[in-house]
């Protein structure tokens, strides 16, 4: 066995109130998943109101998916002075490290829920840029399996070594992926499938549903197919 899992998916114990107010469920930490890059994963679920303090991180980049709500997305640059973006469902922000940031819920009613991976980087990525990827700058390319998005690339987060896509299965559909460059993530926004991989000589098989997370390392494959009669959709993590 290798010590780590592969697929994890957060349960709703797992849940951890911060002293700030939210709860977050941790999927992937560097002992589940032997992660060094993209270490920390987790959901997060804010109540309406909650905003989370300004801050920064000087060891590594953010990514924050919306899953749920609208919220707003502060930033503030080198000279103090704030941009703010209103965020909802389908949005990626992308932070540098060392870019002071804070998240609010700004919905009256509904809770506000996040997907984050924080990349841990040596270099700085370029804190100018605009750190908003919004799901309607996103256009989809047809595929045979269905369609796919590449959302995160250097020009929209500052930083070369990392790639994010949004891919969709067609029903009953499989994608196969090539083997690991270094670290991939992939985490499952819609429907529901199976995941093949192989763990040593052992060939793995594992469901897949919302909110499940896939973690791979070099040199290592995988395949997922859409088991449903509705299409499958998750977003794809790739480090160089």
């Amino acid at each position: 066995m290798s010590g780590y899992q592969h697929v994890v998916s957060v349960k709703e114990e797992n849940y951890e109130l911060r002293p700030w107010g939210g709860y977050m469920g941790f999927l992937a930490t560097p002992e589940l998943v032997n992660g060094q890059e993209m270490a920390v994963g987790a959901t997060l679920r804010m109540k309406s109101g909650l905003r989370h303090d300004a801050h920064l991180h000087d060891d590594c980049d953010e990514i924050l998916f919306v899953l749920e709500g609208v919220g707003r997305q502060s930033f503030w640059d080198e000279e103090g002075r704030e941009t703010s973006y209103e965020i909802h469902p389908g949005d990626v922000i992308y932070i540098a490290k060392n870019r002071k940031h804070l998240t609010d819920n700004i919905s009256p009613e509904r809770e506000l829920k996040l997907f984050i991976i924080n990349y841990f980087v040596q270099e700085q990525s370029d804190p100018r840029v605009n750190g908003l990827i919004p799901a309607s700058a996103n256009q989809p390319q047809a595929k045979d399996y269905g369609s796919f998005t590449n959302a995160i690339r250097e020009t929209t987060c500052g930083n070369r070594s990392i790639t994010g896509d949004f891919l969709t299965l067609k029903p009953q559909v499989s994608f196969a992926a090539a083997p690991v460059t270094n670290e991939e993530l992939i985490f499952i926004l819609e429907g529901e499938g199976e995941i093949f991989y192989a763990e040593g000589e052992t060939e793995r098989r594992e469901p897949l549903h919302r909110e499940t997370l896939g973690f791979f390392h070099r040199g290592e494959a995988f395949s997922i197919k859409n088991t449903a009669d509705v299409p499958m959709r998750f977003l794809r993590l790739r480090t160089r």
